[in-house]
C-alpha cells in the first residue's frame, strides 16, 4: 500500500486535491490510500514520524503561511522518507526555483490557478504509477548513486528521462521529469551504471525509452512524456524506432 500525504493551509484546495486523488484511486488498480490531510507542516510531520512511511507520495502547497513553507517541509520529509515522491502545488511558480536550489528532486509541479487542478493531479499520479506502480515498494526500484555539487543522490533509474553531454565541457546534463542537474562524469561510465535499458540516440545523448511518447520523423526528434524533446541521429533513428516497435520508412 502506497500512502499519500496532503498539506495545504486552505481547506478548499485540500478538498479538491483529496477528491482528485480519490477519483484516481477508484479508477486505478494501484493500492493507494490517503494517510494524512494536514493544514499545517508540523501536523504532517507528526503523522509521518508516527507512521514511518517509506515511499510515500506528498502533495505540498509551497506557501503554507507558516514558519515552515512547503519547500522546507519537503526537505524535512526527505530526511524522514528518503524514497518520497514530492509534488509541489502552488500559485507562486516563481518559488519553484528554490526546490532546485535545495536539490529536492521533485517529481512534478502543479499550478493551482491553471483551472484544471484535478486533471493535473490525475496526470501526475498516472505518471508516478507508470514508473513505480509495478514495484512492490519504492525501495525495490533500481537506483544509481550520483554525486554532484557536494550532494550524493540515489536516483531511481526510471526517474531519468535522458542524459546529454554539455558542449565543450566535461559535464553531463541529467534530465528528470521536472528537474535538471549537472554531473561531472564521463557519459560512458554513467551508461554502464544505467545498463542496457537506456540507449544512445546520438553521440553524447542517452535516452530512457520508458518516457518516450512519440517520434517526430519530420524533425527527427524524440518526444518525452514531459514534453521535452531531443534530437536523434539518422543512424540511431531506426534503433530507437525498433525499441519503440515503430516502423520507419
Amino acid at each position: 500500500m502506497t500512502e499519500i500525504y496532503l498539506c495545504d493551509n486552505e481547506l478548499i484546495w485540500l478538498e479538491q486535491m483529496e477528491q482528485a486523488i480519490s477519483d484516481f484511486i477508484i479508477s486505478s488498480d494501484w493500492a493507494l490510500a490517503i494517510a494524512c490531510r494536514a493544514s499545517a507542516p508540523q501536523e504532517l510531520l507528526n503523522q509521518l514520524m508516527q507512521h514511518r512511511t517509506s515511499g510515500g507520495i506528498y502533495f505540498l502547497d509551497i506557501n503554507l503561511r507558516s514558519e515552515m513553507n512547503g519547500i522546507t517541509l519537503g526537505a524535512e520529509i526527505r530526511k524522514l522518507d528518503p524514497e518520497a515522491v514530492l509534488v509541489f502545488v502552488t500559485s507562486h511558480d516563481e518559488l519553484v526555483m528554490d526546490t532546485f536550489r535545495l536539490k529536492l528532486q521533485a517529481t512534478d509541479y502543479i499550478l493551482k490557478d491553471s483551472g484544471n487542478l484535478r486533471a493535473q493531479i490525475r496526470e501526475t499520479l498516472r505518471v508516478v504509477e507508470s514508473r513505480y506502480g509495478r514495484f512492490a515498494g519504492k525501495l525495490s526500484a533500481p537506483r544509481v548513486r550520483l554525486e554532484t555539487g557536494g550532494f550524493v543522490h540515489f536516483i531511481i533509474k526510471n526517474d531519468i528521462y535522458f542524459v546529454e553531454s554539455e558542449k565543450n565541457q566535461h559535464k553531463l546534463s541529467v534530465h528528470l521529469r521536472s528537474e535538471m542537474f549537472t554531473l561531472a562524469m564521463p557519459l560512458k561510465e554513467l551508461a554502464a551504471l544505467l545498463g542496457g535499458d537506456f540507449i544512445f540516440c546520438r553521440r553524447g545523448c542517452l535516452v530512457n525509452p520508458l518516457h518516450i511518447t512519440a517520434l517526430d520523423q519530420k524533425a527527427r526528434e524524440i518526444v518525452f512524456d514531459n514534453r521535452e524533446r531531443c534530437h536523434c541521429s539518422h543512424r540511431a533513428w531506426r534503433i530507437v524506432a525498433d525499441k519503440m516497435d515503430i516502423k520507419v520508412f
